[in-house]
This record gives C-alpha cells, sequence and structure tokens, in this order.
C-alpha cells in the first residue's frame, strides 16, 4: 500500500511538471510581446504622494527599498494594495519576497490576493492573514504556521480559490489541494512568479538571476477580468517580518495593450506601461486549448 501511494504520489508529480513545462513553451514560442505595467509595479521604492497607485496601511510602512507589511511585533497586520484593475486577462506577476523570523514557531504569515473587489485589511474571526475570510477571486497563502510534515525547515504555499460565497479558514488551507512546500524563511532572494492565461493560475518557485524554476501548484478557474492585486500579512506571538522588495507585473496580449495602462489623475499622463522583451523570459501567452 505504501509503495501504491508513493507510486501514484510520483505520477502526480510527473503530471505537474509536463503541464507547467507545456505551459511555459506556450510562452516562450509565440509572439513574445510583453508589456511592463507599472502602475501595478513597483521596484522597491514606494512614492507617498497622490501619484502613488499604492494603498499603504495598517501596520504595513513603506520603507527606503521595500515595503514592511509586519514588523517582528506580536498581533500586526498590515497590507499593500493597488488602486488600479489589472485589465488584461493575459498576465504574470513576479514578487521578490522576504519573511525573516524563527523556523518552525510561525510568524504567522502573508498572502497575495487577486480579488474582484479591494482586498481590505481585516482582523477578528472573519479574517484570513489579514484579509476578510470572504473573497471573490484567489488567494496566494504563506503561513508559517502550516509546516511541511516531513521537513520543517519547509513551510506550505497553498492557493485557494473562492467565489465568495463561502468563508476561507484555516482549516480550508489545510485542506486545500492547492499546495506546495517550499523553504521561504530567511531566503533572501525569493522571487514567487503567478501567471494566469485561459483559465490557469499556475504559481512558480524562482531566484533572482532566474537559474531556479520550480513548479508550486496550478489551478483550472476562471476568474473575472480588471481584479485587484494586493498583498496582506499577520503577525502571532512569535512573529516574523513579513517584507515586498519588489513587484513587476506584465501583460502578454497585445490586444489589451491600451486597456491596461494606468488610471488619469489631475494632468493627462503617459500611459505607465511600456513595450520590453525580458530577454530572460521572454514570452507570449497563446491559447493553451491549441
Amino acid at each position: 500500500r505504501e509503495n501504491t501511494q508513493i507510486i501514484m504520489a510520483s505520477r502526480r508529480q510527473l503530471n505537474l511538471t509536463l503541464f507547467a513545462l507545456l505551459f511555459w513553451v506556450n510562452f516562450v514560442q509565440c509572439e513574445k510581446f510583453s508589456q511592463e505595467l507599472e502602475n501595478l509595479s513597483f521596484d522597491g521604492r514606494m512614492p507617498l504622494d497622490d501619484t502613488a497607485s499604492w494603498y499603504v496601511s495598517g501596520s504595513a510602512l513603506a520603507l527606503k527599498d521595500y515595503v514592511r507589511l509586519t514588523p517582528a511585533v506580536a498581533d500586526r497586520t498590515g497590507a499593500l494594495i493597488n488602486k488600479d484593475p489589472l485589465k488584461t486577462e493575459k498576465w504574470e506577476v513576479r514578487i521578490h519576497m522576504k519573511v525573516a523570523g524563527e523556523l518552525g514557531k510561525g510568524g504567522h504569515g502573508m498572502a497575495f490576493w487577486y480579488t474582484h473587489d479591494t482586498p481590505k485589511v481585516a482582523t477578528g474571526p472573519n479574517s484570513i492573514l489579514g484579509n476578510t475570510t470572504k473573497y471573490t477571486g484567489f488567494g496566494l497563502f504563506l503561513d508559517t504556521t502550516i509546516p511541511d510534515n516531513r521537513d520543517h525547515a519547509k513551510n506550505k504555499i497553498i492557493l485557494v480559490h473562492s467565489a465568495g460565497n463561502t468563508e476561507v479558514t484555516q482549516e480550508t488551507l489545510k485542506r486545500s489541494a492547492y499546495q506546495c512546500s517550499s523553504m521561504y524563511m530567511n531566503v533572501s532572494d525569493y522571487v514567487l512568479s503567478i501567471k494566469y492565461n485561459d483559465g490557469v493560475v499556475i504559481v512558480m518557485i524562482e531566484d533572482l538571476e532566474g537559474t531556479r524554476t520550480e513548479t508550486c501548484t496550478r489551478l483550472r478557474t476562471k476568474l473575472k477580468p480588471s481584479g485587484y492585486i494586493g498583498f496582506t500579512a499577520q503577525t502571532s506571538d512569535t512573529p516574523s517580518t513579513h517584507d515586498i522588495l519588489s513587484v513587476k507585473v506584465y501583460n502578454f496580449d497585445p490586444e489589451k495593450y491600451a486597456e491596461a495602462t494606468p488610471r488619469e489623475s489631475g494632468a493627462a499622463r503617459e500611459p505607465a506601461g511600456k513595450d520590453v522583451i525580458r530577454q530572460e523570459h521572454a514570452k507570449d501567452i497563446s491559447d493553451m486549448s491549441s
């Protein structure tokens, strides 16, 4: 029986790896259109005037080169939420982040959100890692209170989609089939890549140089367009710091170029989106069903 379980687990991992490979080939082999959405991105420095596209709230602090969602203080909740909708339906979000704390103690955790409504800072029994337990879209949870049973240096990364009609709780995270284990605590070059196209969300783990790429999980689901992205974090009695060092958002749909530009504020501004072909990740998304 144990051998059968090992074989089944190996087959699932093989299927996941093959799917990720096909997904990646679709990115690389097509027209190589790539538009960085600057209003949805930031690289360390966070402007704090009216031109800023981000809300920094709760315990979050915009520091010189990064945003700290929570300090190493118990019972703190912080959020970094973008004001503009992500209008394209073929996109990638690359997050350079750092979670620092004592291994195995559970700090408590942070989450990336893509939701139909703007994520809001929430605390108390109806909250999950700083956001409300009812949301429409998905949350990607890095919860350090859920360790890997085999390797306590690793913690879970969990993807949970919700239609907004049921609560997503700690038990929901534990039961989710869309998860992986990863050593992200106290790692300085940790990068998460979340890609969406044609009804598929895929989560990849990378490093800054792009020399390491690992598939975490994938989920088939149809997301509503024009969702909002953001981050929340929460600490417990053994707190960790949760830092966002940079966020890069890319549009891979040429037809959505004009629509993906930022909102107007005061005088007319030049579109913040720009066409870039990243040599290390030059890619476009094709129809995966073709």
